[in-house]
């Protein structure tokens, strides 16, 4: 099974990298082949700056956003990315 997750994030920088980790173990345990798309919305934090350090290790796409326009818009915009790119 292939399947891309979508993941908002603003100022995730203290959990992004256990949580991205861990959605990747689960989901060789449960043999399914994931992307995960983090739609970042400009975090001051640097969570965008991690996840691209992660996509060395991982198969994720990072969608950049200029600025914090919302949770709603995020996961539309990672659907549409997702619906859109083939994995």
């Amino acid at each position: 099974m292939k399947i891309a997750l979508v993941i908002p994030t603003y100022n995730e920088q203290a959990n992004i990298s256990q949580f991205i980790s861990e959605v990747f173990v689960a989901c060789r345990k449960a043999k399914i082949d994931a992307t995960v798309i983090v739609v970042d919305d400009n975090s001051p934090d640097g969570t965008a700056n991690i996840v691209g350090e992660l996509k060395k290790k991982y198969s994720i796409l990072l969608i950049k956003r200029e600025g914090k326009l919302g949770i709603g818009t995020a996961y539309i915009a990672g659907f549409k990315r997702g619906f859109r790119d083939e994995f």
